[in-house]
């Protein structure tokens, strides 16, 4: 399944990008 592969190769980077912003957001708000 290369579907599988090509969603996993650009979905788990955008969701780890995607959690780092929104980590750095919430760190920002905090301070």
């Amino acid at each position: 399944m290369d579907i599988v592969k090509m969603i996993l190769k650009y979905y788990v980077p955008d969701l780890l990008y995607y959690s780092g912003v929104m980590m750095r957001l919430n760190f920002g708000l905090s301070n």
